[in-house]
């Protein structure tokens, strides 16, 4: 019982004084014993085991000892131990006596010590293998035997072969000890590798038991791969542009044992380890290579290094798999065109002068990979030909120059009958990458007579001389009978009808001369002369043509992307949606207008030289467009009837083009009978004297060079070029400023109202059957998210036509909802046309697996791409998926402008921003739901406020995305409303949702900006709708310059929609732009709108001018409203105590004024200098205020212009903002104070 006592005192003073029983000693190098005293000590004394005299000993700072004195030993300021030299004979037991203090007794501890020798290696090493670290890769053909080893180690270590696979009872193993001079020694463990027992990847680990600590690591793994011949494998194409970023994917399944990426530059090479990964987690890296998610191989900008075979090859232990990848990288060209020598410094589809035998050059600069290069002439059944062409390839750099060179040559069979004519000649590449050019390149050769400029009739001269004199012979014989005959007939005429009417004869010599000059005119130009048109005649001619070409546009409306064969007129669908307009400077006032057509009033055409139609994705700017192009085609009274050329031009299909003339070629008469080239176009517009002329450009935030500076198109819209001419362009909102854009108008489309809607489902959809567009629109009306997306046209087209006979779109709740469903009747609609049982599954397969389309949609939303090359996104996506998503109509193919013109190479888009939008938001769902995603990484790549159907669709379609976006959003400015919309997109009944709305508008104001996108102010009205229908107080709206105006059912915001009377809302503030004056009628709709709601005691009103009087019935009818601060001016300084003098004389209502009690005041005018932003509007609000208690005959006793004087003219004051002052009849006393030195 006291031994027990004992040892448990030592293990509690063992662990207060840092003493272990065991501890290990390298032979060879100084060793030390720790057993450490806190504090201070009076003396420790070492034994070795049980003997009796001590080997070292510190007493009262003094050291002693036999194995001290003899240098073996020595002890440390804190007791331990230290041996001067480790050798075997320190493999024993110490004893240590710690005595603290005299009056105490003392402290003994046992000490067993080990001496050790580390190993070669730090790990076990796996012999005919070689090894990276402590793992070893093995390929195998055959059975084998694999040892582990360790050498030279002290103790010996025990070696064990663990397999990943499989049971330990299942390895055949052997281990064997050898010792080395009774010091160190050497352990084996053999593992006997079945090679048909085995799976194709196998896991094996030599584990390491008995070793000392942080002498080595204590495991060491083999991995052994079955050989395999991977040409076997059906390899997937993967085309990737340079420098962007590769990711391929192996298995979906997470819980892999083993993964191992192999690489080989050729498909018969050597498949070299680049990348692998052991179910612990451990990664294993070659430089430029890393794992994605799921074990995909990621590189994050490819280069040319990274083209050849990748295999995947993966187990579980039970189930494996591989796959393999063949990489190519391309590279687009620059420019994306073949440039033809002959027009490098003329741009494309130039006009040269040529002879045949003259050669021709054409280049592809900077391509990948080669390609092959033709010229031919673009015309079918040309007479010209290009023969022995001669193709070179120059590296430059990772890419390629390619040029072609050929000899201009004719037929033969056209060698007698070829006159002068104008040839197109077209330069293209051809074969499998014909794709990465964006178009082909052309000219025109105008080319003589071949023989002609030859000199040679193709006829010798002898024989010539001899036709030519027969020739004139016979002409010269003819003459004269053709006389006799004129003769003898005018004889015999007059003889028998002298008395017939003169004037009859005279009209039939000029009937027979018209009819000769006809057949004149008709035979030059059966002889290829061209007669020379006046240029009236000319201009004539250009507007026929473009005409018929803009027939194939407004003619070509698609309602729904998969019924192609239904193309509709816009003027059959085309219904006014809302419109707000305003003029280009800080005083503008936004204005509703009733129809597209007061546009172009006679006031806006007069001032205004810059059109901007801008709106949100699907608002219906190009389809408005459309419609402009067919009121001028057709229709005498349409307002700009008045224009006589209207040029119309699709900006996506402007990239490349160097001046506006150019694009008018390419677009407008290309194919056409060339009488106009570039020149004469360039011509016929800069003449001062030309007919009024609209260029219409369709889609500024599509066009491809719109980040580059100093276009033709910044230059012509700033003024630079072609300032006679007016110019019209449709853009999304925010991609145009108007800091540069002098007398510009500005035209928002609001989209579809309620009547706009109805209007457009009963005349395209129900045939004009009122009954039914009232029930669908009645039940449409009732859903808020159904009612909030049939603002937007496209949308409501859509869904109206596919869903009008659909019942349960009336359920659905979210955003997500209604797209799902949307798309889903995508694939319903082109799945009843198969009847094939395979083909409606590889369809039903498609629809459900299309992450390659979503990482696609994803980087072109990111990377702002317009359009992508065919063959890019063909290539990824492989032909299978690549053909659904083109023949169900969400992706779109087109080989030729919207005009029909051939494009030289496809190009493929999305039918609309929004599906793109839908895919890329699986892919962010997806990721974002993926193991080890970085989420912030990627979110802060993204702007919510440009991509916010990308946010709300991830948040429907997955809750764990959703809850990270919107941790996300509730982090970044401006991010908690969006946060709420989000969140309601899944989740609107949970005590969060409630608590977030009520964060958001108890406390502080919520403001909704007139710039906000429509999505963004309708996301707002959501938020605020919510909080009130759930009771939540909402403190104060602000309205900052989103004040359109009042009507029954609520407040109209800028972008169209609707602020309905919130019952828990307590206060208002309007603040419109500078100087914006409002009626009493409006100020009484106001307050009208405020009395629908208990709560609402307070209106703001700023930067506006109210009326100085507001009815009675008005105030009658808001007898709640406590509160009407008419802040009719921002805040000012030091006028702001004058103005309220003013004011409080001059009241809303006059029953505390008296007449004729004397009132004064002063007024100062300031200067308007540039640092006062709204000082015109200030001016203006005084005088008005000056004027109003003139007339009500308040003294003023001074009028004070400070710095604001500039003349008089006609008895009245200027001042220098232009402003003319009125004549106050009570004003005493004017004081001007000018600038020094002014006179």
């Amino acid at each position: 019982m006291e031994w027990l006592v004992l040892t448990l005192i030592f293990i509690t003073t063992v662990n207060q004084n840092r003493c272990n029983a065991f501890q290990y000693l390298e032979i060879g190098k100084r060793g030390t014993i720790k057993c450490s005293v806190n504090g201070t000590f009076n003396a420790v004394l070492w034994y070795i085991s049980n003997e009796e005299e001590a080997v070292a000993v510190f007493k009262e700072s003094e050291k002693s000892g036999e194995g001290y004195e003899r240098g073996e030993y020595d002890i440390d300021k804190d007791g331990s131990l230290v041996i001067l030299n480790v050798t075997t004979q320190h493999d024993k037991v110490f004893r240590v006596k710690q005595v603290i203090q005299l009056t105490e007794r003392y402290v003994e501890h046992t000490v067993v010590a080990r001496t050790t020798v580390a190993p070669d290696t730090s790990y076990p090493v796996i012999t005919n293998c070689e090894m990276t670290n402590n793992v070893c890769f093995k390929q195998v053909d055959k059975d084998n035997l694999f040892d582990c080893v360790v050498q030279n180690t002290r103790p010996a270590v025990e070696l064990n072969w663990i397999s990943a696979s499989t049971t330990t009872d299942d390895i055949t193993t052997s281990s064997v000890v050898v010792a080395e001079n009774n010091v160190t020694y050497t352990t084996q463990s053999t593992l006997s590798y079945s090679y048909r027992h085995y799976p194709r990847l196998s896991i094996f680990t030599c584990q390491a038991f008995s070793v000392a600590p942080n002498m080595m690591a204590t495991s060491s793994t083999l991995i052994i791969e079955k050989t395999f011949d991977f040409s076997s494998l059906v390899a997937t194409q993967k085309y990737i542009e340079m420098h962007s970023k590769l990711d391929l994917d192996c298995t979906s399944d997470i819980n892999y044992s083993i993964l191992v990426w192999k690489k080989s530059s050729r498909m018969d090479g050597i498949f070299e380890n680049i990348l692998y990964s052991i179910n612990d987690g451990t990664h294993y890296f070659t430089s430029g290579y890393e794992f994605g998610t799921a074990g995909n191989l990621s590189v994050s900008e490819v280069a040319v290094k990274d083209e050849g075979f990748f295999v995947c090859l993966y187990t579980n232990g039970l189930i494996e798999g591989m796959k393999l990848y063949n990489v190519s990288v391309y590279v687009y060209p620059s420019p994306l065109y073949p440039v033809i020598e002959e027009c490098k410094q003329r741009g494309n589809n130039c006009t040269v002068y040529a002879k045949f035998g003259d050669s021709l050059t054409c280049t592809i600069h900077r391509i990948r990979p080669k390609v092959h290069l033709v010229l031919q002439a673009y015309q079918k059944d040309s007479p010209v030909t290009f023969e022995l062409q001669q193709l070179f390839v120059e590296q430059n750099g990772e890419s390629y120059d390619v040029s072609i060179s050929s000899v201009i040559q004719l037929l033969p069979q056209y060698e007698y009958s070829f006159r002068e004519s104008r040839v197109t000649v077209e330069c293209r590449v051809i074969g499998p990458y014909e794709d990465l050019v964006y178009k082909s390149s052309k000219l025109d050769l105008l080319l003589p007579s071949a023989y002609e400029e030859s000199g040679n009739t193709g006829v010798p001269l002898e024989i010539r001389r001899v036709i030519f004199i027969i020739a004139a012979v016979g002409l010269f014989l003819f003459l004269i009978i053709l006389g006799l005959s004129c003769v003898l007939r005018k004889g015999k005429r007059q003889t028998k009808n002298e008395g017939n009417d003169v004037t009859s004869k005279h009209e039939e010599d000029i009937e027979l001369l018209q009819v000769n000059d006809a057949k004149e005119e008709e035979d030059k130009t059966s002889k290829g002369d061209e007669v020379k048109m006046t240029p009236e005649q000319e201009i004539d001619r250009f507007i026929s043509h473009i005409e018929k070409k803009y027939q194939k546009l407004y003619n070509s409306v698609e309602t729904i992307p998969y019924v192609r064969d239904r193309m509709r007129c816009v003027d059959n669908i085309f219904v006014d949606s809302g419109i707000m307009i305003r003029e280009s400077n800080e005083e503008s006032k936004s204005r509703k207008l009733e129809s597209y057509e007061d546009i172009f009033d006679n006031e806006n055409m007069e001032n205004s030289r810059i059109f901007v139609i801008e709106g949100e994705p699907g608002y219906g700017k190009s389809t408005l467009a459309r419609k402009i192009l067919y009121d001028w085609c057709h229709d005498p009274s349409f307002r700009l009837s008045s224009v006589n050329i209207l040029i119309f031009l699709p900006m996506r299909q402007l990239g490349g083009t160097n001046s506006i003339f150019e694009a008018i070629r390419k677009l407008l008469l290309q194919g056409s009978e060339p009488w106009l080239n570039e020149i004469d176009v360039e011509g016929m517009l800069r003449k001062p004297a030309m007919p009024s002329v609209l260029i219409l450009l369709d889609g500024y935030d599509e066009y491809p060079d719109r980040d580059t500076k100093y276009t033709y198109i910044e230059e012509i819209l700033q003024g630079r070029q072609l300032e006679h001419l007016r110019v019209m362009v449709t853009t999304r909102l925010s991609y145009m400023t108007d800091k540069y854009l002098r007398k510009s108008l500005w035209v928002r489309l609001t989209g579809f109202d309620e009547k706009a809607g109805q209007t457009y489902i009963t005349k395209s959809v129900f045939n004009s059957n009122m009954k039914k567009g009232s029930k669908f629109m009645d039940i449409l009306q009732s859903n808020s998210i159904l009612k909030h997306l049939s603002k937007v046209p496209l949308f409501f087209v859509m869904f109206a036509h596919m869903t009008h006979e659909d019942k349960t779109f009336k359920s659905l709740t979210s955003v997500t909802e209604v797209f799902k469903k949307i798309v889903s009747s995508f694939h319903v609609h082109m799945k009843a046309k198969l009847l094939n049982p395979e083909e409606i599954s590889s369809f039903e397969h498609l629809q459900k697996f299309h992450d390659k389309l979503d990482e696609i949609a994803f980087e072109w939303l990111l990377n702002g791409t317009n359009q992508l090359k065919a063959v890019g996104i063909k290539l990824k996506l492989g032909k299978d998926l690549y053909n659904h998503y083109v023949k169900i109509g969400i992706l779109v193919e087109e080989s030729s402008d919207c005009f029909g013109n051939a494009h030289g190479g496809k190009i493929v888009r999305f039918f609309h921003k929004i599906f793109c939008e839908w895919y890329a938001a699986h892919y962010l769902a997806n990721h974002l739901s993926a193991r080890g995603a970085n989420d912030l990484e990627l979110l802060q790549g993204m702007d919510p406020m440009q991509l916010q159907h990308v946010f709300r669709f991830a948040c429907g379609l997955s809750k764990v995305a959703g809850e990270k976006i919107i941790k996300y959003l509730e982090g970044i400015v401006e991010g908690k409303t969006f946060a709420i919309v989000c969140m309601a997109e899944h989740d609107k009944t949970s005590k969060r949702f409630n608590e977030t709305l009520e964060a958001l508008t108890s406390s502080g104001k919520t403001y909704i900006h007139g710039r906000d996108s429509n999505l963004l102010q309708w996301s707002t009205v959501c938020t605020l709708e919510a909080a009130g229908s759930r009771s939540i107080r909402i403190e104060c709206i602000v309205l900052d310059q989103a004040f359109a105006r009042t009507e029954e059912d609520g407040i109209v915001l800028t972008s169209g929609t609707r602020l309905p009377p919130i019952s828990t809302l307590e206060a208002i503030w309007i603040e419109t732009e500078d100087g914006r004056e409002f009626s009493d009628n409006d100020v009484g709709k106001v307050l009208s709108y405020m009395s629908q709601s208990k709560r609402t005691k307070t209106v703001h009103f700023q930067n506006c001018l109210l009326p100085m009087q507001i009815s009675k019935i008005h105030l009658k009818s808001s007898d709640g409203i406590k509160t009407v601060d008419a802040k009719v001016l921002e805040r000012m300084k030091s006028e702001t105590t004058k103005l309220k003098k003013i004011r409080n004389k001059i009241n809303h209502s006059d029953t505390d004024f008296d007449e004729k009690k004397p009132h004064t005041t002063d007024g100062i005018i300031k200067s308007n200098k540039p640092e006062c932003i709204n000082n015109k509007n200030k001016q203006r609000s005084l005088i008005q205020l000056l004027h109003i208690a003139s007339r009500k005959k308040v003294i003023i006793k001074l009028l004070s212009l400070y710095k604001s004087y500039r003349k008089v003219d006609k008895d009245k004051i200027v001042l220098e903002s232009g402003i003319s002052l009125p004549n106050f009849g009570t004003a005493e006393r004017v004081q001007v104070d000018t600038e020094i030195g002014g006179n």
